[in-house]
C-alpha cells in the first residue's frame, strides 16, 4: 500500500472511530452486560433463587396449577426451567397490561411474582438503545456496518506489525502505549469482533433486509418468507375445544427431535378449536438457532416445522446469525468468554477514542475548542454508563418500582452534565474511575450482607447469581487497572516523542 492510501486508510479510520466511537462503547458495554440477561430474572428477586433440578416434570399439570391461580388468558408464553433461571416462568399480554406467575416445577409451588425489568432495561439498551423502533435498531445495524468498516481499515493499516501484536511501552509516551494496547486489542481479538459486527448489523437491519432476503427466497413474498420461520397464524374459531396434553406434545418432540432443548413453548388462542401450541428450542451441541414444532392444541397434528440444520446454505448460515452473536451454543464457559471479548471490544472502542484526544489535545497551538468539548461528551458518556448501571442495581435492591431506573437515567445525565460544566476530563478521570470501581465492587457486597449469597456461597450453590456478581467485580477490577494506568489525556504537555501518524500506524 502506497503512502497515499494508507493515509486515506488512516483518516477514514480516525474519522469513523470519532464519530461512532462513543456510540460503540456504550453497545459494547451494555452488550458484554447483557450477556447474564439470563441470570438478572433471579438475581433482582432473591424470592426466586433456588438451585436447578434438572428432574423431568409435568408442564400440563403445571400450567393448570398456573391456570388455578389466575392466568386464564388464551395466549401465554412458557420459559422453562434452566441452570439461569431454575423455575418455570409463564407470561401473558392482554389489553396492555402484562402478567407473570412463577412456579416451581416439581412442587408446583407458586413463587413470588416478579417482572424481570432490569434484563429487559440492559437488553434493550444494547438491541435499540432504549429508542422508538426501527430507529433505535437500525442505529444498531448501522452502527454494525461502521464497526466493519473500522475492522478493515485497521486491518489493512497494521498488517505490517505482526512482529509487535504482544508488544505494549507502558514507559513510553502515554499516546505510544494506548496505539500498543489498541493494536493488541483490535488484532487478536479481530475474530470475534468481524462476527459481532457482521451479525449485529444483519439483526440491527432485519426489518430492513427482510423484503430483499424475501425477494431472493420466496419472489417478493414477505408473508410467505414469515410464515415459513414462523408457521400460519393462529385462527381463533370462536368454538371451544378440549386441548392436548402439554406433556403429550412434548413427548411427541423430543421423540421426533431428541437433540432439541426445549426452552419456550407459546400457547396460542388456548381453549380454542384453532389453538396453536408451539415448542421452540436450539438442537444441542449445533450451531443453531431456535429450531420449532407448531401443533394444533385440539388434535395434536402438526401444523409446522422450523428446523435450521435443514434447507439451503443461506438458510443454514441465518440460521447461526443469533447464537453467533449472543453466544448462546455453547455453555457458560463460552459464555464468559463472550463476557470478556466484550469487554475488550468495549476496551478498543475506548482506547481508538482516547488516541484520537491524546494527539490533538497536545497540538503545540493548542487543542481546538470542538475537540476540548468532544473530550467532556465522550468523558461523561462512557464514564457515566458503568456508574449509572452499578446505580441501577444497588437502587434496585433498595427501592421498588420505578426508582431504579429514574436513578440510572439520572446518574448518567448528572455526570454528562458534571463532564461538561465541571472539572476537565483529565481532573475527572481518577475519581470518576475511582467511584465507577468502588460501586461495581459493592454490588456483590450489597447482595452478600442482603441475602447471605455472598461469592463464596454463590459459586458452590446459585452460579446464575455468582455470574451477576462476578461479572461486577470483574468490571471493578478492570476500572481498577484503568485507574492505575491513568488513561485520559494528561494537562502537562507531553514529554517524549510523539509519533507522526504514519509511524504510529
Amino acid at each position: 500500500m502506497n503512502q497515499r492510501n494508507r493515509k486515506i486508510m488512516l483518516e477514514t479510520h480516525a474519522w469513523a472511530g470519532l464519530i461512532l466511537g462513543v456510540l460503540l462503547f456504550v453497545i459494547c458495554f451494555s452488550g458484554s452486560v447483557a450477556m447474564f440477561v439470563g441470570e438478572l430474572g433471579a438475581w433482582t428477586n432473591p424470592h426466586l433463587r433456588r438451585a436447578y433440578n434438572p428432574a423431568p416434570f409435568s408442564l400440563e399439570a403445571r400450567y393448570q396449577d398456573a391456570r388455578a391461580a389466575g392466568l386464564t388468558q388464551p395466549n401465554v408464553f412458557i420459559a422453562m426451567p434452566s441452570p439461569a433461571q431454575p423455575y418455570l416462568s409463564l407470561a401473558t399480554f392482554h389489553n396492555g397490561e402484562h402478567q407473570d406467575i412463577h412456579i416451581d416445577p416439581h412442587t408446583g409451588e407458586l413463587l413470588p411474582t416478579h417482572h424481570a425489568e432490569i434484563s429487559e432495561f440492559l437488553g434493550h439498551l444494547h438491541t435499540d438503545l432504549h429508542l422508538p423502533y426501527p430507529l433505535g435498531r437500525y442505529s444498531i445495524g448501522l452502527s454494525g456496518i461502521f464497526l466493519l468498516l473500522l475492522l478493515v481499515t485497521g486491518f489493512l493499516i497494521h498488517r505490517k506489525r505482526w512482529s509487535e501484536l504482544w508488544l505494549t511501552r507502558p514507559t513510553k509516551t502515554r499516546r505510544m502505549w494506548l496505539t500498543d494496547i489498541h493494536k493488541v486489542l483490535g488484532t487478536w481479538g479481530l475474530p470475534f469482533t468481524l462476527v459481532i459486527a457482521f451479525t449485529g448489523a444483519i439483526l440491527g437491519l432485519l426489518g430492513f433486509l427482510g423484503p430483499f432476503m424475501a425477494l431472493a427466497t420466496y419472489n417478493g413474498d414477505v408473508d410467505a418468507a414469515t410464515q415459513a420461520f414462523s408457521g400460519p397464524p393462529a385462527q381463533r374459531t370462536e368454538q371451544p375445544a378440549p386441548m392436548m396434553s402439554l406433556d403429550t406434545l412434548r413427548e411427541r418432540v423430543l421423540s421426533d427431535d431428541p437433540s432439541m432443548d426445549i426452552q419456550y413453548v407459546s400457547l396460542r388462542e388456548y381453549g380454542d378449536g384453532g389453538a396453536q401450541i408451539e415448542f421452540n428450542g436450539p438442537a444441542r451441541e449445533t450451531l443453531t438457532y431456535q429450531n420449532a414444532f407448531v401443533f394444533s392444541g385440539a388434535d395434536g397434528a402438526l401444523l409446522h416445522r422450523v428446523n435450521w440444520n435443514q434447507g439451503g446454505v443461506w438458510h443454514q448460515l441465518f440460521g447461526m446469525v443469533t447464537p453467533l452473536h449472543f453466544g448462546s451454543f455453547g455453555g457458560p464457559l463460552l459464555k464468559w468468554l463472550y463476557f470478556l471479548l466484550g469487554l475488550s471490544l468495549t476496551a478498543l472502542c475506548a482506547t481508538g477514542t482516547m488516541i484520537w484526544l491524546e494527539k490533538r489535545l497536545h497540538q503545540k497551538h493548542g487543542a481546538a475548542p470542538s475537540t476540548n468539548r468532544y473530550a467532556r461528551f465522550a468523558m461523561g458518556v462512557c464514564g457515566g454508563l458503568p456508574t449509572a448501571t452499578a446505580v441501577l442495581f444497588l437502587t434496585h435492591a433498595l427501592l421498588a418500582g420505578d426508582a431504579p431506573y429514574v436513578a440510572f437515567w439520572l446518574t448518567w445525565l448528572g455526570v454528562v452534565l458534571l463532564a461538561w460544566f465541571g472539572p476537565t476530563p483529565a481532573q475527572l478521570t481518577l475519581p470518576l474511575t475511582a467511584a465507577n470501581a468502588a460501586t461495581a465492587w459493592l454490588i456483590p457486597l450489597v447482595n452478600g450482607l442482603a441475602t447471605g449469597d455472598f461469592l463464596w456461597r454463590s459459586y458452590r450453590e446459585l452460579p446464575y447469581v455468582f455470574a451477576v456478581d462476578a461479572v461486577f467485580f470483574l468490571i471493578g477490577l478492570t476500572l481498577w487497572v484503568v485507574l492505575q494506568r491513568r488513561l485520559w489525556p494528561s494537562t502537562r504537555p507531553a514529554q517524549a516523542r510523539v509519533l507522526t501518524p504514519s509511524r504510529e500506524s
